[in-house]
């Protein structure tokens, strides 16, 4: 499990630069290299959500029902690479460039979220912890 959580921590290391990437190249004026940046972010923090559902589930760090919405939040991505990578090319059109930035803004608001569940995990083990 150890070589789980590094591999997904390097991962997230690599979305977190991503989305800083994101932020310093708008859209508006390099669209090239947001795009980029913003694909990676989704990829990387994929296999850190998969990383840290195996090893959540595998160890008594948290509950497993934090793992299970962990693996969630691992399913929601992977349908979210899909639809950059197989949906319509928002270039194309109106409708597309609408459909694949409400579908960004959804994966970015499970993030969101996400971030929040697991924060009551962490917060119920000190809690626990705090107790003993």
């Amino acid at each position: 499990m150890y070589w789980f959580s590094v591999a997904g921590s390097i991962f997230a290391f690599g979305g977190s630069l991503s989305l800083i990437g994101t932020g310093l190249t708008p859209s508006d004026l390099y669209l090239d290299a947001h795009i980029i940046f913003a694909n990676w972010i989704f990829r990387a923090f994929l296999v850190t959500a998969f990383c840290y559902t195996v090893v959540i589930l595998r160890t008594d760090v948290l509950p497993n029902k934090y793992a299970v919405g962990y693996g969630i939040f691992t399913a929601l991505i992977a349908i979210y690479v899909g639809v950059s990578e197989f949906g319509p090319e928002p270039r194309d059109s109106e409708w597309a460039m609408i459909f694949q930035v409400v579908a960004q803004k959804m994966i970015v608001l499970t993030f969101c979220l996400s971030v929040v569940y697991q924060t009551f995990g962490f917060s119920d083990k000190k809690a626990a912890i705090l107790d003993k």
